[in-house]
């Protein structure tokens, strides 16, 4: 029976270890893609359901150029902000921590699940960093759809319960009050 039990044991462990936190930003357009074509991809995403196939087919073209346009500091500080969080997060809680984004950066929220999958993880902590709103519509039915594909556990910590808001935003005020003074 104690083998059992140890075996039992040894697998509650690695699969503990099989779990991976993945952060969720929004994502920005980087500031040097050029304006006329960033234009011409809203006016499409807006029509979306009235454009031809041929529209279509240069709305994805435009929309995977400005996911793979390369990032930098200064062309999209939000994305490093992320990168940033994900790798103090990594350290701070001793799991694999990888970031997503719901629009204009790679990887997407899907890629990111599946590359977790293939490599391994169990249960997937999804993260939404926008801690007001969340995770946008179609980004919660794509986790539905994954999961519904899939034997992967994935939760959604959201929302954020109040206090921690109100804890985490008085202890940045705090830290500007403090160096006014």
């Amino acid at each position: 029976m104690e083998a059992i039990a140890v075996k039992s044991k040894e697998e509650a462990i690695k699969r503990e270890k099989r779990k991976a936190i993945l952060l969720v930003g929004k994502g920005n357009p980087p500031k040097d893609y050029p304006k006329e074509k960033f234009l011409e991809y809203i006016k499409l995403k807006f029509n979306l359901e009235k454009i031809d196939e041929a529209s279509r087919k240069r709305f994805e073209e435009l929309d995977q150029e400005i996911k793979k346009w390369p990032r930098n500091a200064n062309n999209d500080p939000s994305y490093f902000n992320i990168v940033n969080l994900c790798e103090e997060l990594r350290y701070a809680l001793g799991f694999v921590t990888d970031f997503a984004f719901e629009n204009y950066c790679s990887p997407t929220l899907s890629e990111a699940i599946y590359d977790l999958i293939s490599r391994g993880f169990y249960s997937i902590i999804v993260v939404p960093i926008d801690y007001l709103l969340g995770l946008e519509k179609e980004s919660m039915e794509e986790i539905d759809r994954i999961k519904s594909q899939s034997s992967v556990e994935i939760m959604i910590a959201w929302p954020y319960k109040i206090g921690l808001q109100a804890d985490f935003i008085a202890t940045h005020i705090l830290s500007f009050i403090r160096k006014s003074f």
